[in-house]
């Protein structure tokens, strides 16, 4: 009589454990938002939610007729992996929120499209956007370009990006590479019927800086076009030393959440000049 062999068990992944090996190779499992001061990542973290502003974006490369350049509100993500970081952090400052991906899927945050200048896709997309803008006569206009089409050629505009491009900075015209930068974008969604803010801002306007923070003011005040985000939706906090992180302790001890909440979050800060010692 021989003796029995028992039957191999094979373990069938969970689906959770099945997303976390096949998580990506070469961008990160977080998006980050840096700014160049503690205080404007104090300000995020008080009120558990990015505020979007107008920011002015150059579409030359569009060729679009009588359309160079527009400002609407956003808020701007990378997706670069941490041991890449140095020259987007040494750009857009050391102050950052590192939010888990899955956070930014459920809460309509979109990686943009980068443009080839030179592509038949750009050539599509202009020709369609000045035939859409080439006539306000409503015998022409409304029968051969349905509304939805154009909320869709803007909606479109928005998360539009070139791989190279200029900026302003300072007053200061720069040329920089986009597509290093793995942008993600969120846009609030903007209704005419409840708000009294403009999607787009008026373009004799665009270069004023007063203009533009008075609108980006209007959103401040209009919470519902915040991007909300809870303690658990952060993964890593980013400040720049020592003394910031102790700053950013002390803030976050004063808030009124239950004290093993705080001791979390505080558990989340990392230094960024120490961590630049050994990447």
């Amino acid at each position: 009589m021989t003796d029995s062999v028992a039957p191999k068990i094979v373990e069938v992944p969970t689906p959770t454990q099945t997303k976390k090996e096949n998580g990506p190779d070469q961008t990160a499992n977080v998006l980050c938002h840096f700014s160049k001061k503690l205080e404007y990542l104090v300000d995020t973290l008080k009120h558990q939610a990015f505020i979007p502003r107008y920011n002015n974006e150059i579409i030359d490369y569009l060729n679009i007729e009588e359309l160079k350049e527009v400002s609407f509100p956003m808020t701007c993500f990378c997706d670069i992996k941490f041991t890449k970081l140095k020259s987007h952090v040494h750009f857009y400052g050391n102050y950052g929120i590192a939010l888990r991906k899955e956070w930014g899927l459920s809460n309509n945050i979109q990686p943009i499209q980068y443009i080839n200048p030179c592509s038949q896709l750009m050539k599509d997309f202009s020709f369609a956007m000045n035939y859409a803008l080439s006539s306000t006569d409503e015998d022409n206009m409304d029968k051969l370009i349905e509304p939805v089409y154009k909320n869709y050629l803007l909606d479109h505009l928005l998360f539009m990006k070139p791989l190279r491009g200029t900026m302003i900075v300072d007053n200061e015209t720069i040329d920089k590479n986009f597509h290093d930068e793995n942008e993600w974008r969120y846009v609030p969604k903007i209704d005419n019927s409840t708000t009294h803010l403009p999607l787009l801002i008026p373009t004799d306007l665009i270069n004023k800086v007063p203009a533009i923070n008075a609108y980006s003011d209007g959103i401040r005040k209009s919470k519902k076009l915040w991007l909300e985000f809870h303690d658990n939706d952060i993964k890593y906090i980013f400040v720049k030393n020592i003394e910031d992180r102790d700053k950013l302790i002390k803030h976050i001890s004063q808030r009124n959440n239950e004290s093993i909440k705080n001791q979390i979050l505080i558990s989340k800060i990392l230094v960024y000049e120490e961590l630049m010692e050994d990447w």
